[in-house]
């Protein structure tokens, strides 16, 4: 038995490679270290740094022109309407040049933000791994775990890993920021009614558990019940595990019965 974002360390403590990249496809280009996974997936895929309006350089340029004329008119017949028009031209020229300067160093300062960067890793890794705009986002349970009679799962290695998951051509494919899956429908078999309970450190989504069966707060951070998706590969048996709040949106996606 394998699991698909399960890391096998009973032979490598070190491995950190999951037992799905068996069924990998595509693979997505390294993304900077300071940007994580969640930061990425959580991201908006369409902000881009505010364009700069060509209109406030022009404006400020014609105000300009106009102080200069102005000018010349008030120092050939200095009359108090000229002097004024020359003042104002000149207080407009400068309001236009500031507010031009403010709006490139907003957008240069967006363009080298945490949230454009981790916007722009988003869409490449979209592009990159053909990923739909249908895609369903959802959580996966990952952990590692070792070998035995029974998977040892190190409960202190559980969590949330946020996935993109998709039907393709008689495909299921699932997709993170690293890689796509793609496992035959055929090979899925069942989705288990039982579910087995783990710990969740820190709460993965951003609405409240509050009303969510199966969650539950703990010390620990959240008892969370969890379903395994089963899988028959002509390699092994692997297991997708779907934390309770999943199932039904991943029934929905794939008609895979509930047994």
């Amino acid at each position: 038995m394998q699991y698909l974002f399960g890391v096998n360390i009973t032979r490598d403590p070190l491995n950190r490679v999951t037992d799905g990249a068996v069924f990998a496809t595509k693979h997505a280009a390294p993304q900077p270290s300071s940007l994580s996974p969640a930061a990425i997936m959580q991201a908006d895929p369409e902000p881009e740094p505010t364009g700069v309006p060509l209109i406030l350089p022009l404006l400020a340029l014609l105000c300009t022109l106009a102080f200069v004329v102005c000018g010349i008119l008030t120092v050939m017949d200095p009359t108090i309407p000229r002097i004024a028009a020359a003042l104002v031209s000149m207080a407009c020229a400068g309001i236009f040049f500031a507010a031009h300067h403010i709006r490139q160093r907003k957008a240069r300062k967006y363009a080298h933000s945490r949230d454009y960067r981790a916007s722009r890793a988003l869409r490449q890794i979209r592009t990159e791994l053909e990923i739909p705009e249908k895609a369903v986002r959802m959580d996966a349970v990952a952990f590692r775990y070792r070998e035995g009679k029974r998977a040892f799962i190190e409960q202190s290695s559980v969590r949330s890993t946020q996935i993109w998951c998709f039907i393709a051509e008689g495909m299921l494919c699932l997709a993170d920021t690293e890689m796509r899956l793609e496992i035959p429908l055929a090979e899925i078999k069942s989705v288990s009614r039982e579910g087995t309970r783990m710990t969740f450190r820190e709460w993965p989504r951003q609405d409240p558990p509050s009303g969510i069966a199966g969650v539950q707060e703990c010390p620990e951070g959240w008892y969370v019940m969890v379903h395994s998706v089963r899988i028959r590969d002509v390699r092994d048996d692997f297991v997708l595990h779907l934390p309770c709040y999943e199932v039904d949106a991943f029934r929905k996606l794939t008609q895979i019965p509930m047994v």
